[in-house]
């Protein structure tokens, strides 16, 4: 099904990818200031701009900030934002509905077209990417494309495409400096409500130093850890939280990073399951460190896995997490009550703001429900552990957004004992 321009994109925006959440520092200025520069005065900029990167240096931060700044500053102009699959979708739907022409008509309209991770598509839908740039340069629109590396060096990719990338304007992002990764750290802990120490945000600098990623995922496991425990962010438990397993420690340094196999659209990828029981005791461990008494001791019934959670207003949950096979392939989660039976009130109020919709469930990754609702997000094997699946519900049940039972609520039973950390 082919999409029609409109100022809410294809691919939903994530509404904390702003300017004004973008750590600037020396490693991204030049990419930051011409996206500013675009979202502001529309084809400031020879087209198309490529935002070139390391994955997890901020390229996708940098689009979707551009595309909500011209909403925000132009609301009469169209600025799409797509990401790679997306795009191959698009094409695929007009292929068989016989609408490439009309399709490449309707991507030209867009004053601002954002293509994210535009590498991906070498060896799939080359060809009509060049074909949409040179629609969009034909209609005097600007196009944004960020990738992994500059054209020169982009494996695999089309001597056409790579020139058609060429004639526009390349701007590169390098990993952030200490200082940047420190500013970026303070900012994210903030956002998530806690206040971190000058030094312990250096020490999450210094234990991250290659991805702006791998630092905002460190800084929520911190701060989901004091939570748990009902403490502050303080040196020694991040020491605890950041610290490798001392079987790490330990390994010789590999010569490259391992790449996981990516599968699409929630389907099962061909790899063999990992050890369910295994990532039991990984979620035992994890309880044990950080439980803070609100995270009760899971019971395993087959691939079912019950783990009891208690919500930031004092009300008990039951959280089902459904383990197909296990890393592979995301889990499926739920909420029954104190008997393992379905009912309405063992869920949080669905509110459409919040992060709970039953029976979907719409929280963010690792769960199974998340990319049925997010078709063009990707599930990376390995990611569905037990521990990531009950760590990400359980800081939705501490989320803001969070209304606890509301006209749902009964009298508590009594639970059975259960073995909080």
């Amino acid at each position: 099904m082919a999409f029609r321009l409109q100022h809410e994109p294809p691919v939903p925006l994530n509404p904390h990818r702003t300017f004004e959440q973008f750590v600037v520092g020396a490693s991204n200025a030049v990419a930051f200031g011409v996206s500013q520069a675009i979202a502001t005065q529309v084809r400031d900029c020879r087209s198309p701009l490529v935002i070139c990167g390391r994955t997890g240096l901020g390229k996708t931060h940098l689009a979707q900030a551009l595309v909500h700044e011209v909403h925000g500053r132009h609301p009469d102009l169209d600025a799409v934002y797509l990401t790679a699959d997306a795009l191959v979708a698009e094409i695929v739907g007009a292929f068989t509905g016989g609408g490439i022409p009309a399709l490449r008509r309707r991507l030209a309209r867009a004053d601002v077209l954002v293509v994210d991770d535009a590498h991906q598509l070498a060896g799939r839908s080359e060809e009509e990417l060049v074909q949409v740039i040179d629609a969009v340069h034909a209609a005097q629109h600007q196009m944004v494309l960020t990738t992994v590396a500059p054209p020169r060096d982009l494996q695999g990719v089309r001597p056409d495409l790579r020139h058609r990338m060429e004639q526009g304007s390349i701007v590169l992002i390098e990993p952030p400096s200490a200082e940047t990764r420190v500013a970026i750290a303070l900012r994210k802990a903030a956002a998530l409500g806690k206040c971190m120490p000058a030094e312990v945000a250096r020490l999450v600098a210094e234990e991250c130093p290659a991805s702006v990623d791998e630092l905002e995922e460190a800084v929520m496991r911190l701060c989901i850890a004091a939570e748990l425990q009902g403490s502050e962010l303080t040196l020694a438990l991040a020491g605890e939280v950041l610290a490798p397993p001392p079987e790490e420690r330990l390994e010789p340094a590999r010569p490259a990073p391992i790449v996981r196999p990516r599968r699409a659209r929630g389907r099962a990828a061909n790899s063999p399951p990992g050890d369910l029981a295994a990532g039991v005791d990984e979620l035992r461990e994890f309880i044990r460190d950080v439980g803070g008494g609100r995270i009760g001791e899971p019971v395993v019934h087959d691939h079912l896995v019950d783990v009891p959670l208690v919500a930031r207003d004092g009300e008990r949950y039951v959280l089902r997490v459904a383990v197909g096979a296990y890393l592979s392939e995301p889990p499926s989660c739920t909420f029954v009550d104190e008997e393992g039976g379905s009912a309405a009130d063992a869920w949080p109020v669905a509110d459409e703001a919040g992060p709970f919709r039953s029976p979907e469930f719409i929280c963010s990754p690792p769960t199974a429900e998340f990319y049925a609702y997010h078709p063009h997000r990707v599930y990376h094997d390995g990611e569905g552990s037990l521990t990531n699946a009950v760590a990400t519900v359980f800081q939705a049940l501490h989320a803001p957004e969070y209304r606890g039972r509301g006209s749902r609520r009964r009298a508590r039973r009594r639970w059975g004992p259960w073995h909080g950390g």
